[in-house]
């Protein structure tokens, strides 16, 4: 078949049955998939098609983790708040607060107890006023306009 078809030789024949080129077209899938940069091509691309899914899915993954961990902090500022709250509810609800509300606001007092109320005032003294009123009235008056508006003493 082969001596018809392409007129070889005996040793020609001989190499073209062992390189396996023998009756076999040379464009065919076999030969395609022996190349080594198309096998390198195909298996780059199906890395890739299989790697955007795997990293999108990552990024997803790590959004979501995220917002958890928000969540918590959230939770955690929540109880803590929760636990101060009914702290100061459990105090509001003790006799000790009741009776300081009647002291402070209400002005009551328990039996056999004096009240003492101490006035902040300050200290002027009659002399001190006595005074100022007498250096203000032997003052002319554009000295007392001029003290008025620039605080300026007389000389």
């Amino acid at each position: 078949m082969l001596n018809n078809k392409y007129r070889l030789s005996r040793t020609k024949k001989v190499a073209y049955v062992q390189k396996g080129l023998a009756g076999a077209p040379s464009h065919g899938w076999g030969r395609l998939l022996s190349n080594q940069g198309l096998m390198t091509i195909l298996i780059l691309g199906a890395l890739v098609l299989i790697s955007v899914p795997a990293i999108r899915n990552y990024t997803q993954e790590r959004a979501i983790n995220l917002e958890i961990n928000e969540a918590r902090a959230e939770i955690d500022r929540y109880a803590s708040k929760n636990k101060e709250l009914n702290d100061v509810i459990g105090y509001l609800e003790s006799d000790q607060a009741v009776e300081e509300k009647a002291r402070l606001n209400l002005g009551l007092k328990k039996q056999g107890e004096k009240v003492v109320v101490i006035v902040d005032r300050p200290q002027v003294s009659e002399n001190s006023l006595a005074q100022a009123n007498s250096s203000q009235s032997e003052l002319s008056n554009p000295h007392k306009w001029l003290n008025y508006f620039f605080s300026i003493k007389p000389l």
